[in-house]
């Protein structure tokens, strides 16, 4: 008799009780839904800052379209731009500035960016500072458009908005989630043609 309630003893340590099961259970489910969360905001920053390199990355294909192209008499073409308009948009222009003018006019296109569907440009910001900024409370915001021009030989960007500057020395591009997150990304453009992203 003794060694029969031994073996019941040690068959009953041998497994899970049923509450230990759920809250080991419950503890998985919590810290699986911590992951999928936090994955979804990581997602989210890395698609925004990579979006934001697209649009600098585009801003760079017209600079050096300027800077290394060549007409066919030995005379330099006309300047390449990059053309921002009526934010919010999803939508910017590569364009050739066929009149010189330093701007955007109707028919000189030559590609149309679209940015993806989740992010928008919130907001074109001009400057005369040449500092970088970090945040746009130091930049002229609400804009309308905004041109950005080179021309050869300078790797110099002129930009230009038919609503208050002429000409400025910092141009920013804001580029914000469209799902009301609070992420957003800064595309500088400075007029000695440096482009960056913050």
């Amino acid at each position: 008799m003794f060694s029969y309630k031994k073996r019941l003893q040690q068959k009953g340590s041998l497994g899970f009780s049923v509450i230990e099961v759920l809250i080991t259970t419950a503890i998985v489910g919590i810290v699986t839904a911590i992951v999928v969360i936090r994955y979804g905001a990581f997602n989210s920053a890395v698609l925004l800052r990579n979006q934001a390199y697209e649009v600098a990355l585009s801003i760079r294909e017209a600079q050096v379209f300027s800077v290394s192209i060549r007409g066919n008499s030995g005379e330099f073409r006309e300047p390449y731009g990059i053309y921002f308009a009526d934010a919010p948009t999803q939508q910017y222009l590569l364009f050739v500035d066929a009149d010189g003018d330093g701007r955007y006019d109707s028919g000189e296109e030559l590609e149309t960016f679209t940015i993806d569907s989740r992010f928008a440009i919130s907001d074109i910001c001009l400057g005369a500072s040449a500092s970088i900024p970090t945040d746009v409370s130091a930049l002229d915001c609400g804009k309308n458009d905004l041109s950005v021009t080179f021309e050869r030989p300078d790797f110099d960007a002129n930009m230009q908005s038919t609503s208050g500057f002429s000409s400025a020395v910092q141009g920013t591009i804001v580029l914000v989630p469209i799902n009301g997150a609070d992420a957003q990304r800064l595309i500088n453009i400075r007029s000695t043609g440096l482009i960056s992203v913050e």
